[in-house]
């Protein structure tokens, strides 16, 4: 069974973006585990902007609305955050600043972590902020790293 798809959600690569994610250079980071302990974990940085995704929430809904069902997930996901605010929203769709980005997060392989999948909107003026988030269920020996 294949899923509906809009144009836009088949062009995003998933494998090719947890790749690239797992290609990153890893940091060195100092985490305090106890007053007294430190440690230091492979930190990778993530790819918020890797994918372009919609223009807007509004495009979103849309596509949802046909029958795409990344969008739809999407969609639904952030419809239910309790920190939407619609008049935000519409203002975004309004301004033409709704841009909205399908990328991962930073994550710790050193503790086992995988990236997580992030859909964020980046407004003209203001930050970044995450829609919706989706955990990889994958194994890391899955991934093919060139």
């Amino acid at each position: 069974m294949s899923l509906c798809l809009c144009d836009v959600c088949q062009r995003l690569n998933i494998r090719e973006l947890l790749s690239l994610s797992e290609s990153q250079r890893s940091n060195s980071v100092q985490a305090t585990l106890t007053a007294y302990q430190t440690e230091f974990l492979e930190l990778k940085p993530g790819l918020p902007d890797f994918f372009r995704h919609q223009s807007s929430l509004g495009a979103v809904e849309t596509a949802a609305k046909l029958g795409c069902a990344l969008c739809n997930l999407i969609y639904e996901c952030w419809s239910e955050n309790p920190e939407r605010c619609p008049r935000v929203d519409e203002a975004d769709d309004d301004s033409g600043q709704g841009q909205l980005f399908i990328g991962t997060s930073g994550h710790f392989p050193s503790k086992g972590e995988m990236p997580v999948i992030t859909v964020t909107q980046i407004p003209g003026d203001r930050s970044s902020r995450t829609l919706c988030t989706f955990d990889v269920i994958s194994e890391r020996s899955q991934y093919e790293i060139n």
